[in-house]
Protein backbone atom coordinates (compact mmCIF):
# COMPACT_ATOMS: atom_id res chain seq x y z
CA UNK A 1 0.00 0.00 0.00
CA UNK A 2 1.43 3.35 -1.03
CA UNK A 3 -1.00 5.79 0.53
CA UNK A 4 -3.06 5.88 3.73
CA UNK A 5 -5.87 8.42 3.99
CA UNK A 6 -7.16 9.15 7.48
CA UNK A 7 -10.66 10.49 8.14
CA UNK A 8 -11.81 11.14 11.70
CA UNK A 9 -15.57 10.94 12.05
CA UNK A 10 -18.09 12.01 14.67
CA UNK A 11 -21.71 12.74 13.79
CA UNK A 12 -21.08 13.45 10.10
CA UNK A 13 -24.22 11.87 8.61
CA UNK A 14 -24.90 14.94 6.45
CA UNK A 15 -21.46 14.89 4.81
CA UNK A 16 -19.94 11.41 5.08
CA UNK A 17 -21.36 10.05 1.80
CA UNK A 18 -19.97 12.95 -0.19
CA UNK A 19 -16.61 12.58 1.56
CA UNK A 20 -16.35 8.82 0.99
CA UNK A 21 -17.57 9.00 -2.60
CA UNK A 22 -15.03 11.71 -3.38
CA UNK A 23 -12.12 9.73 -1.93
CA UNK A 24 -13.15 6.39 -3.43
CA UNK A 25 -13.67 7.84 -6.91
CA UNK A 26 -10.10 9.11 -7.29
CA UNK A 27 -8.21 7.84 -10.33
CA UNK A 28 -5.35 6.69 -8.11
CA UNK A 29 -6.55 3.44 -6.53
CA UNK A 30 -3.59 2.14 -4.48
CA UNK A 31 -4.66 3.50 -1.11
CA UNK A 32 -6.29 2.49 2.13
CA UNK A 33 -8.94 4.63 3.75
CA UNK A 34 -8.62 4.63 7.53
CA UNK A 35 -11.88 5.74 9.15
CA UNK A 36 -11.79 6.47 12.87
CA UNK A 37 -15.32 6.51 14.25
CA UNK A 38 -15.65 8.43 17.51
CA UNK A 39 -19.01 7.77 19.20
CA UNK A 40 -21.36 9.02 16.46
CA UNK A 41 -25.02 9.08 17.40
CA UNK A 42 -26.62 10.36 14.19
CA UNK A 43 -26.56 7.41 11.78
CA UNK A 44 -23.04 8.03 10.47
CA UNK A 45 -21.94 4.51 11.32
CA UNK A 46 -24.79 2.93 9.35
CA UNK A 47 -23.84 4.96 6.28
CA UNK A 48 -20.19 3.91 6.55
CA UNK A 49 -21.12 0.25 7.00
CA UNK A 50 -23.16 0.35 3.78
CA UNK A 51 -19.94 0.75 1.76
CA UNK A 52 -18.40 -2.51 0.58
CA UNK A 53 -14.92 -1.48 -0.51
CA UNK A 54 -11.86 -3.43 0.60
CA UNK A 55 -9.85 -0.19 0.83
CA UNK A 56 -12.00 1.01 3.74
CA UNK A 57 -10.74 0.10 7.20
CA UNK A 58 -13.07 1.16 9.98
CA UNK A 59 -11.82 1.52 13.54
CA UNK A 60 -13.65 2.65 16.65
CA UNK A 61 -12.16 5.05 19.17
CA UNK A 62 -14.40 5.61 22.16
CA UNK A 63 -12.47 8.24 24.03
CA UNK A 64 -13.20 11.97 23.94
CA UNK A 65 -9.62 12.94 24.72
CA UNK A 66 -9.21 15.12 21.63
CA UNK A 67 -8.21 15.10 17.99
CA UNK A 68 -4.51 14.70 18.75
CA UNK A 69 -5.13 11.32 20.36
CA UNK A 70 -7.48 10.34 17.54
CA UNK A 71 -4.87 11.18 14.90
CA UNK A 72 -2.13 9.34 16.76
CA UNK A 73 -4.39 6.29 17.05
CA UNK A 74 -5.16 6.49 13.33
CA UNK A 75 -1.50 6.76 12.35
CA UNK A 76 -0.80 3.52 14.24
CA UNK A 77 -3.40 1.78 12.04
CA UNK A 78 -1.88 2.85 8.71
CA UNK A 79 0.27 0.71 6.43
CA UNK A 80 0.95 3.27 3.69
CA UNK A 81 4.25 4.90 2.88
CA UNK A 82 2.51 8.28 2.72
CA UNK A 83 -0.20 9.44 5.13
CA UNK A 84 -2.86 12.04 4.37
Amino acid sequence: MDVSIIVIIKNESLYIKKCLNSILSQSYKNFELILIENNSTDGTLEIIESYKDERIKLFYYNNDSGYGDLRNYAIKKTTGKYIF
